[in-house]
């Protein structure tokens, strides 16, 4: 069905009449000819306009609510305003019903958002076992395994299921033999692969190591001349990258625990790296250079060779792998187009460096990134208007590290004085905090956002908050 021309300007010319605007009817009925459209007004309802009008919106609302069969109506019937409807198309409307759901739900589900915003000592555990500092952290994909990196030459996995308030439990200790002669395989960095069935480390000793998740040595990796900087497994798992300060990257074929490909287009030590997908990555150093590397080609497809005008402390792509964000300590964030010679936006607003950036990526699809600074402060960027939206300032010393929960509702800060907060983006405040011993070198949410492990300057036991106890 669908109606003429004639027809729509007949229901328009009596609106008019019918809302007391004689005069326009008069003029809009003569230029439109409606006297020769042959419509009968006696057989057109008073409001007929305004019930088509009615009618059409909530055909929209309906199909805005639909499953993606088009069978039934997804979850709670979710009401839209008329100016949605009216400047947004149906696929633009499904977004935003998704977004209202999820919002709703969210606010119903919100275990943060009542009870004591000091987390309880009582909800803490203590993981007590490294002999140096705990470097770095990371949760399972797929259970609650923690794994922590540490300079006394080991890797430790926590079986958290089993793990009871006192800190005892299954402990799977990975240790490193230093390789190449070295005096000791002080461990840099750590990472699970994406299905939680091989965890990879980077040491001192210039190797890269490959552990079951039951803490057996799988492969020892070399090809590096420097410390490693960084460990990273692309999203199928199947491959690993590392970067080292020889200014050096490895893809690593993990099956064959064997060396893939090596660029060396930096002129200084690596600093980060992250996948954009399974075959393309970028890679930052200190000599303020990014690259972004396809393994199909030996050469970067693109190489900013003066991206920051100093140190770059961090990079990360967005999950959709269409932005990649940098940060440095020239004070600036940073969102780069792979297919661009210069930055999308260049986001200014922090005091001196900034340490760190994080995507974070919500169920509907939407992503968030977040920075932090030497300044205390930290910052909620939405990444292609090149806007701050969010500025949270309760730190009194530098925010080393930043990490959003899974689902991106919350994001946790951690600073030099050992103070560590958890935001909640919808409440725009403070819902948990916590004080360390010390300096926080990394915090990670699990898979399900009820359990936040942070780690610190001194060694001192790993700390695992859990964040839904109330005393």
């Amino acid at each position: 069905m669908s109606l003429t021309s004639d027809e729509v300007n007949f229901l328009v010319y009596r609106y008019l009449l019918e809302a007391g605007f004689t005069h326009a009817a008069f003029v809009f009925g003569a230029e439109s000819n409606v006297a020769k459209s042959g419509i009968s007004g006696k057989e057109v309802p008073v409001g007929a306009l305004v019930s088509f009008v009615q009618k059409g919106f909530q055909y929209m609302e309906l199909e805005a609510n639909l499953n993606e069969e088009g069978t039934d109506v997804y979850g709670e019937y979710t009401p839209l305003s008329a100016r949605d409807i009216l400047v947004k198309d149906i696929e633009e409307l499904k977004v935003t019903v998704r977004d209202m759901k999820e919002a709703a739900q969210a606010e119903q589900q919100d275990f943060m958002a009542a009870g004591p915003r000091e987390i309880a000592e009582a909800a803490v555990r203590r993981l007590a076992g490294h002999g140096a500092e705990v470097i770095s952290l990371t949760w399972c994909p797929n259970s609650n395994l923690l794994a922590s990196a540490s300079s006394d030459g080991t890797a430790r996995i926590w079986d958290l299921e089993e793990t009871g308030s006192s800190g005892s439990g299954r402990v799977c200790v990975c240790r490193h033999a230093p390789q190449g002669g070295a005096a000791s395989a002080e461990l840099t960095c750590v990472e699970w692969a994406p299905d939680g069935q091989l965890l990879a480390t980077g040491a001192t000793d210039n190797a890269v190591r490959l552990f079951s998740r039951e803490g057996v040595l799988r492969s020892t990796l070399q090809g590096h001349r420097g410390m490693i900087m960084a460990v990273r497994w692309n999203k199928k798992g199947d491959l690993l990258l590392s970067g080292a300060m020889d200014g050096t990257l490895v893809v690593w074929d993990a099956k064959a625990g064997a060396q893939s490909k090596q660029y060396a287009h930096h002129a200084s030590s690596v600093v980060d790296a992250d996948w954009r997908n399974n075959t393309t990555f970028a890679s930052c150093s200190q000599d303020g250079s990014i690259a972004i590397c396809k393994l199909s080609d030996p050469k970067p497809q693109r190489h900013w060779q003066s991206a920051h005008s100093a140190d770059i402390n961090s990079l990360r792509w967005e999950p959709s792998g269409k932005l990649l964000a940098s940060c440095s300590d020239d004070g600036t964030v940073k969102i780069w187009q792979a297919t661009a010679e210069r930055p999308l936006h260049t986001l200014a607003g922090h005091v001196g460096p900034v340490t760190a950036v994080r995507w974070g990526q919500s169920g509907s699809g939407k992503s968030h990134l977040a920075s932090c600074g030497e300044d205390g402060s930290v910052r909620v960027w939405d990444a292609e208007a090149g806007a701050c939206v969010h500025e949270f300032s309760e730190h009194d010393t530098a925010v080393s590290i930043i990490a959003w929960s899974p689902d991106a509702r919350y994001l946790a800060s951690g600073d030099a004085s050992g103070r560590l907060l958890v935001w909640s983006l919808r409440a725009g405040g403070v819902v948990r905090s916590l004080q360390a011993p010390s300096t926080i070198y990394d915090l990670r949410f699990n898979a399900d956002s009820t359990l936040l492990a942070c780690c610190t300057s001194e060694a001192r036991p790993i700390l695992v908050a859990d964040l839904k106890r109330q005393s």
